[in-house]
């Protein structure tokens, strides 16, 4: 590369007017290096972010106002050096694109616009890669969730069965416990009847139980023999 970055002697966009014919021509490596330009002919950025033909100018006046000029290549003159001061300068002008030989301004920004579409396609596949990835991640993600609560409803289903199975359990004991318990109500319950109706009956009492209790069974009979009160008889 001539020169460096970022200045107008290294820069594609860098070209020459000439007055008379009015026209504009490529500036080759050697006017870029020295400056040395036809007469009368200036430089002027193609993009026009900088009035290169007003610098040189004033620069010219510059040198030529000085008591003595010292040329720094053969054949210098103000107007030579004028244009190496501007071509070296540094610039921030935010639209430097590195020069090519045998190429316009023209065919630079074409170029250059090329390559800019080209990095924002890259920088655009880049960006739809990343979402891509993102959403393989969150949809692997969503998968395992849904996968886990299957495991979890899985789980809570087998509970769900225990459970049940156990209060069916609970419930037919429970059931066996009440029938036994309502058998004994209704025992129960048909012996206070039984008493009561026995009550309505007999309101004086049973007395047949009394002689159900009684001895019926034949008494011994004792005889008894009267004594007689005539005299003994002699011994």
């Amino acid at each position: 590369m001539l020169g460096q970055p970022e200045t107008c002697q290294s820069c594609g966009y860098l070209r020459a007017f000439n007055p008379g014919r009015a026209v504009y021509y490529e500036v080759n490596a050697n006017g870029r290096a020295n400056g040395n330009l036809a007469s009368h002919h200036f430089l002027q950025c193609w993009r026009e972010l900088a009035d290169l033909r007003g610098e040189a100018e004033e620069r010219r006046i510059e040198l030529v106002g000085q008591e003595a000029f010292t040329p720094a290549v053969p054949n210098d003159s103000p107007i030579y050096a004028a244009h190496r001061a501007l071509l070296e300068r540094h610039r921030d002008c935010g639209g430097w694109y590195e020069w090519k030989p045998n190429l316009s301004p023209k065919d630079h920004y074409e170029e250059q616009r090329m390559l800019e579409v080209e990095e924002i396609r890259r920088a655009h596949d880049l960006k739809i890669a990343d979402l891509q990835a993102e959403s393989d991640r969150r949809t692997q993600q969503l998968m395992e969730a849904q996968h886990d609560m299957l495991q979890v409803q899985a789980g809570i289903a087998v509970s769900t069965q225990l459970v049940a199975e156990a209060t069916q359990r609970d419930y037919r004991r429970s059931d066996a416990q009440n029938s036994r318990h309502n058998r004994w109500f209704l025992a129960l319950a048909a012996m206070g009847i039984i008493l009561a109706l026995a009550t309505l009956v007999f309101p004086n009492g049973a007395p047949w139980i009394g002689d159900l209790s009684r001895d019926d069974s034949p008494q011994p009979v004792t005889i008894v023999t009267p004594v007689s009160e005539s005299t003994p008889a002699p011994p």
